[in-house]
């Protein structure tokens, strides 16, 4: 016999059977937004913070839309005018760098002429009207976001996002004062001065332009063809990733390049005393000075008292008496004396 429990395990597994045989059910376009991440469709929605937006992948993973796709909705409720006006400028150059529309929004016969054509070793012309207008736009897109870093607080950049490096030339006077030495004084002993200041500053600070190579010596890794700014005047290079950690290591430049006279000169004083600690030459002058003090101080130290240096002086008269004669220790004292003043040297001995 068979059991009831049976019979409708069975019936069971066939209903089940027959619901995954069924064709499934074809999901409608029209469904609401809410259930579209579940059924496997990329869905745009606004961020957690209310700032930009994102994509919902399957399976809920929330990607923040790169800079070309935020627009004048992905600014804060509570924000400002500037920084919603950035907002909707950032829009702006989004939608006419994907519709391919020349950044400068002037007539042809407007516009300043074309560059110089600049071909590269294939031929290829490296700076086309859409090629610059590329750069501009991703420039101007970049300095934008930097800004709504800066000014906007919950402003979280988008992935794509890559500062843009902050740079500054500090020209050196060495037609002004062709004798001084500006190379010495920046760089210092075996680089260590350039290096103390690229430390502090967070920056990086190359000395570029006309006489900063040697004659002869090979021009970059390559050593051929002229290096960025080797026409100029010579001058300081310094870049950074911040306009502060820049304007920092200018201002440190700019007091070295001031010339001063060599008896004043206290940066050259310390520069030279560290590479005679480098050289292993270096002799400590206050060390000497230091040692000469302390030995007048024990001059006096091993000194006769006056009644003992009296009679030792009284018993050294007499035995020159009593060698030489009565009067000769005079004699000989006299030319001891000059002997001693020939020589430059006071006469300290028991007869003077």
């Amino acid at each position: 016999p068979i059991s009831r429990n049976a019979v409708v395990a069975t019936a069971t597994t066939t209903d089940d059977a027959d619901a995954s045989n069924k064709p499934k059910r074809r999901r409608s376009r029209w469904e609401p937004a809410e259930d579209a991440a579940a059924a496997g469709r990329v869905t745009a929605v606004a961020s957690s913070d209310g700032i930009g937006g994102a994509l919902v992948l399957p399976g809920g993973l929330a990607v923040r839309l790169p800079a070309t796709m935020i627009g004048e909705d992905a600014a804060p409720a509570d924000a400002t005018e500037e920084i919603k006006s950035k907002f909707a400028e950032l829009a702006r150059i989004n939608r006419r760098m994907l519709a391919h529309l020349p950044f400068d929004e002037r007539s042809e016969r407007s516009r300043s002429p074309s560059p110089e054509p600049i071909y590269d070793a294939n031929g290829v012309r490296q700076n086309t009207r859409e090629v610059l207008d590329k750069e501009k736009y991703h420039t101007r897109r970049m300095e934008l976001v930097e800004q709504l870093v800066e000014c906007c607080p919950g402003f979280v950049p988008p992935p794509d996002y890559r500062p843009a490096k902050k740079s500054r030339k500090i020209f050196i006077p060495v037609a002004k004062h062709p004798g001084y030495n500006f190379f010495g004084l920046i760089i210092g002993p075996r680089g260590n001065t350039q290096k103390r200041m690229q430390a502090e500053t967070n920056t990086k600070i190359a000395i570029r332009g006309k006489g900063s190579v040697k004659e002869g010596a090979a021009r970059g890794p390559t050593g051929g063809g002229l290096q960025p700014g080797e026409d100029e005047p010579m001058h300081v290079y310094v870049e950074g990733t911040t306009q502060k950690d820049v304007d920092a290591a200018a201002a440190m430049i700019e007091k070295l390049i001031v010339p001063v006279d060599e008896d004043v000169n206290d940066h050259k004083r310390i520069q030279l005393r560290e590479l005679a600690l480098l050289n292993g030459t270096l002799r400590d002058d206050n060390f000497l000075d230091m040692r000469a003090k302390r030995d007048e101080e024990d001059a006096g130290l091993y000194a006769l008292p006056a009644d003992v240096a009296a009679r030792a002086s009284a018993q050294y008269q007499k035995d020159v008496d009593k060698v030489h004669g009565a009067g000769a220790g005079g004699a000989m004292d006299n030319a001891y004396g000059d002997f001693l003043a020939e020589l430059g040297v006071a006469n300290t001995g028991a007869g003077a």
